[in-house]
């Protein structure tokens, strides 16, 4: 495992769990949070966390992005960024 940017994915999803409501993943050193691609798990924690920070005052409406939807706990970091920009996604086919 790489440590480094382990702690940093899990820095970024730390930051994002109290704004989307999921619960805060667990602060130890021997949680892989990078799984197999360590790259698009860094990735993907950066951009939503990057979005929520951007977008935060922005209002919502057919000018900018809808309002956020609902999407699954199971859910992956892209379909988690679209739901917040505004996509609906149900009725999804995901893999």
């Amino acid at each position: 495992m790489l440590a480094l940017p382990n702690h940093m994915t899990f820095e970024n999803l730390a930051h994002v769990a109290p704004a989307n409501g999921s619960t805060m993943p667990a602060p130890d050193a021997g949680t892989d949070y990078l799984g197999a691609d360590h790259v698009a798990a860094f990735r993907a924690s950066a951009a939503i966390t990057a979005a929520r920070a951007f977008y935060a005052g922005v209002p919502r409406g057919p000018v900018t992005f809808g309002d956020e939807q609902p999407v699954p706990t199971d859910s992956t970091p892209a379909d988690r960024l679209a739901a917040y920009l505004g996509r609906n996604l149900t009725g999804t086919i995901r893999a």
